[in-house]
């Protein structure tokens, strides 16, 4: 990749050491925004940086809502034409997908 931010190099987790947060910009209707990334805690030197990129959080659980064995949310999303991505994070309470 040749565009892009920084950002662009820092994997996703679904226990992460960052979060995202969307800045808004002092431009007309609000142009300029960016996403920041801040550090959750203390991240040693040499550390893999990692935020929640949270692609299908939405998807995964709604309040009241028995949650969905992985197959079943895959297939709610690929039913509304959403692209599945497998999450390989390997965190202990890893959503298994993005």
């Amino acid at each position: 990749t040749v565009a892009g931010g920084m950002a662009r190099f820092i994997n996703h987790s679904c226990s992460p050491n960052c979060r995202a947060q969307l800045v808004s910009g002092s431009g007309p209707e609000g142009r300029g925004a960016k996403v920041v990334i801040f550090a959750q805690q203390d991240i040693p030197a040499g550390a893999e940086l990692t935020y929640d990129y949270k692609l299908s959080s939405g998807l995964m659980f709604n309040p009241g809502e028995v949650p969905m064995c992985i197959e079943d949310v895959e297939q709610r999303m690929r039913a509304d034409g959403l692209t599945v991505t497998r999450c390989c994070c390997g965190a202990p309470a890893c959503r298994k997908l993005l």
